[in-house]
């Protein structure tokens, strides 16, 4: 299952939970609601259990974020002429943008870590075609990179490639749409701890690379495992409980939906960007409300008593209206 094209899905939808409210004077409509015994499991959750794993529950480093080491990665990544201009702290976060050129705009958040990082977009702006590297070129370029900006993880075992994609740009003119031009080369990597694949927001570090293969951007979410804990067996939801919880929480997010279908499932770690990296399990529906369908990712803790929740922050119910507009040209 392609976890990773659907995961922004999934944080879109999981939290847009639409409240209607009847207008002032006006008696409130009735709504169908669906029942949670109506969803149906073309999977069954017991088979998803995999008990030759010896699941833990991983502790992530505290990151030490600093001005100063914050600006010393500006000067190696967009160079010491490029990044003359003042960092500042919003919200939470060290922000520079260039006094020159907007398109160059680096931040880091001080309580994750997470760290981003632009150069200058101006010239793949326009017709030009970039001479872009192939998948596997580009791989290894990005991997390369990671090394070279000392943002490489420690132990080397744990990264793992899981999507190479790129940004396309087209243009309109005279009412008539031009070429599309592959502008830059995408490599996502994510984490993997003793073979078993990691999901959620965090643990993810992506490389974009553009002409003759010059590092573009770089985004970096991504914390050192400090310690780990062994999970006992009696430490896990029992199947049965893991499909009610699922029943109810689709049940609630979607109410006014006439079918869900539970199509995949996978019981995985899961990383939220918080403080630990968990067992949980991942499933993937479809949900038709109205005459509209929609894919569905979302996350339960697989552990009775998990050391943080697991899901996505809270968004507006406008953002399951991003699902109805027209995708861009993103491999």
């Amino acid at each position: 299952m392609n976890w990773h094209r659907h995961w922004l899905i999934g944080l879109l939808i999981s939290c847009a939970l639409l409240v209607h409210k009847p207008l002032s004077g006006q008696p409130p409509t009735e709504r169908k609601v669906i029942d949670p015994k109506q969803i149906k499991f073309d999977i069954d959750v017991a088979t998803l259990v995999k008990p030759d794993v010896k699941w833990q529950v991983y502790t992530l480093a505290t990151p030490q974020v600093t001005a100063a080491g914050f600006e010393s990665q500006l000067g190696q990544f967009i160079g010491k002429d490029a990044s003359r201009g003042k960092v500042n702290t919003v919200d939470d976060r060290l922000v520079y943008v260039s006094p020159t050129d907007a398109s160059i705009y680096c931040s880091q958040d001080k309580a994750t870590g997470n760290l981003s990082l632009k150069k200058s977009l101006g010239a793949y702006l326009g017709e030009k075609t970039p001479q872009l590297p192939d998948a596997g070129a580009a791989e290894k370029l990005a991997l390369e990179s990671l090394q070279k900006y000392k943002l490489a993880p420690k132990n080397n075992s744990e990264i793992k490639m899981i999507h190479s994609g790129g940004l396309r740009m087209t243009s309109v003119k005279d009412g008539k749409g031009g070429a599309i031009i592959d502008k830059l080369r995408n490599i996502t990597f994510g984490r993997q701890l003793e073979g078993i694949p990691v999901q959620g927001s965090g643990s993810k570090i992506v490389v974009r690379i553009g002409d003759r293969g010059d590092i573009v951007a770089l985004t970096r979410r991504w914390r050192e495992v400090a310690q780990a804990r062994p999970v006992r067996a009696e430490e896990l939801k029992d199947p049965r409980q893991v499909n009610e919880e699922l029943r109810r929480l689709l049940a609630t997010e979607w109410s006014e939906a006439r079918e869900i279908l539970v199509r995949q499932g996978a019981l995985v770690y899961y990383d939220g960007d918080g403080k630990f990296i968990q067992p949980a399990y991942m499933f993937e529906a479809t949900v038709v409300e109205g005459e509209n369908k929609y894919p569905y990712i979302t996350a339960l803790p697989a552990l009775k008593q998990p050391p943080e929740s697991i899901g996505p922050a809270k968004m507006p119910p406008e953002a399951r209206s991003l699902l109805k507009k027209p995708k861009p040209e993103v491999e």
